[in-house]
């Protein structure tokens, strides 16, 4: 058997509240590209788009009693509006590369043969 029909599959980015929540909700697929692209859309909606609504309200978005008024604040915008969603896709790309990794180790016998189903208890439990 080959290590990959051995080991389940193993992310140390997939989980948590957060990945729980949204998978409750329908809004994300396990392990998916597509579900990071939804997560990052997901979080600007969340971080970026009421604090625009905020502001315009109380009308402190084109002047009024700040030093930088928030459609002039380029560093809160590329946090959330560029910042965050490239993180949230990283995600995708570390998570493969974590994958591969943990097959590998098992492929070059870095995990003792003794140890091997512990490995695959413990990425199971997760």
């Amino acid at each position: 058997m080959s290590t990959a029909e051995t080991l389940p599959a193993f992310s140390i980015i997939d989980g948590g509240p957060a990945q729980s929540t949204l998978r409750r909700l329908k809004l994300v697929q396990p392990l998916s590209d597509t579900a990071l692209l939804r997560v990052a859309a997901l979080l600007v909606l969340v971080t970026w788009v009421p604090l625009a609504l905020l502001t315009f309200t109380q009308g402190l978005a084109l002047r009024g009693a700040v030093a930088v008024p928030f459609i002039h604040d380029i560093s809160t915008h590329v946090r959330f509006l560029v910042v965050v969603p490239i993180l949230v896709v990283a995600e995708g790309a570390v998570g493969a590369r974590v994958r591969v990794t943990v097959a590998f180790f098992v492929a070059a016998q870095l995990v003792r043969d003794k140890d091997r189903d512990r490995l695959t208890q413990i990425i199971a439990a997760r």
